[in-house]
């Protein structure tokens, strides 16, 4: 096994698939008690254990799980958190199969999502909050009382860097191998779970049987048909040296793309219970600010870090009336009013990066 390996990764020189192995450091200097682990094996550790990974097991991907008017719950609806766990997996396969870093790309992707705010894009877009930098602040900034998570150079900028316009597929030329593979195992992630689940509630506006039918070009299953795209990046990266995916496999699935975006999410974020979730948002968010729940933080940001679920029963509440004493109760422990007490005041710029600070560390 270890000959295998060995094999693979001289192999992967020769073409020129060269894996990042040194960091350029973190802000603070690390525990020495972690000396036995890589930079890269704590910074997946942290990310897995933070507060930001537990909440977006909470936070839609595409489809609400209660249907968007606080219906029952389908537990077999994906979230957020089904997506992290999918590109985490993919993109370790990946950076295996092509001698690169797995642990760098398996924390980049453990950590590319968790700045999304309640309802997917639509709540990013009506909040103006970006999520690959809001993912960013709150790892660095907001973490652990506001002490961040210390991670590396290369995990913060690999989530910084990991998001495309919509409709884009492409690689930067200077990023890491290993932020380029994160790029394309997040579209691989989410573009065959999004169609499986198509399939499975069927609306009646979306032609999800010739989507299905072009996807099936790749296999019959969820499975098949990420496998198919996993085994013709890694044998496309190999033969031209770089990761590469643009042959037969990645042109089918950039039409399933295509057809998504132009006929079921773009179609969707402006159907009735998306529009309610938006005015859901619209009503927390003036409620936070009229009771300045945010201490020092913009308010948008603030809301961004709540749950689907705490927006729609918050919302509910407000639609009632006025909060009642017990409702306070109840308000102040909502998951972003914890988070702004456990700052303690800390002022936060959301709309900045701190990458400009760390890009000298040693």
């Amino acid at each position: 096994m270890k000959k295998r390996s060995l094999q693979r990764k001289i192999e992967a020189y020769d073409q020129g698939l060269i894996p990042l192995e040194i960091s350029r450091g973190r802000e603070f200097k690390e525990n020495s008690n972690f000396s036995n682990l890589s930079e890269w094996d704590r910074d997946l550790y942290k990310i897995s254990n933070s507060w930001a990974m537990r909440r977006i097991s909470l936070k839609m991907q595409v489809r609400s799980r209660n249907n968007g008017f606080g219906g029952p719950v389908n537990p077999h609806v994906s979230n957020r958190r089904t997506h992290i766990d999918l590109t985490i997996i993919i993109s370790g396969i990946i950076a295996r199969e092509l001698g690169l870093n797995v642990r760098l790309c398996e924390a980049i992707a453990a950590g590319h999502d968790l700045g999304h705010t309640p309802f997917g894009h639509n709540g990013e877009r009506f909040l103006e909050l970006d999520h690959a930098l809001n993912a960013l602040i709150i790892l660095h900034l907001v973490e652990r009382n506001g002490k961040g998570l210390n991670l590396t150079w290369e995990v913060l900028s690999g989530i910084l860097n990991h998001s495309r316009n919509n409709e884009e597929l492409y690689l930067e030329k200077d990023q890491p191998n290993e932020v380029s593979v994160v790029v394309l195992a997040d579209k691989l992630a989410y573009l065959f779970l999004d169609i499986e689940e198509l399939v499975i509630c069927k609306p009646d506006w979306v032609d999800f049987e010739s989507i299905s039918k072009i996807a099936d070009r790749l296999g019959k299953t969820r499975t098949e048909r990420t496998y198919a795209c996993i085994n013709a990046l890694i044998k496309e990266s190999r033969k031209e040296g770089r990761i590469s995916f643009s042959e037969r496999e990645a042109q089918i699935f950039r039409i399933l793309r295509d057809r998504m975006y132009r006929e079921y999410y773009k179609v969707l974020d402006f159907r009735e219970e998306r529009l309610y979730q938006v005015e859901n948002l619209k009503i927390v968010l003036e409620f936070f600010k009229s009771e300045n729940l945010c201490g020092n933080l913009a308010s948008e940001f603030v809301v961004g870090m709540l749950v689907d679920e705490e927006v729609d029963s918050l919302a509910e509440v407000l639609r009632a009336g006025k909060p009642t004493e017990d409702d306070f109760k109840w308000i102040y422990q909502l998951s972003a009013v914890e988070i702004v007490r456990s700052l303690d005041g800390k002022e936060i710029d959301h709309k900045v990066s701190p990458l400009w600070k760390l890009g000298s560390v040693a």
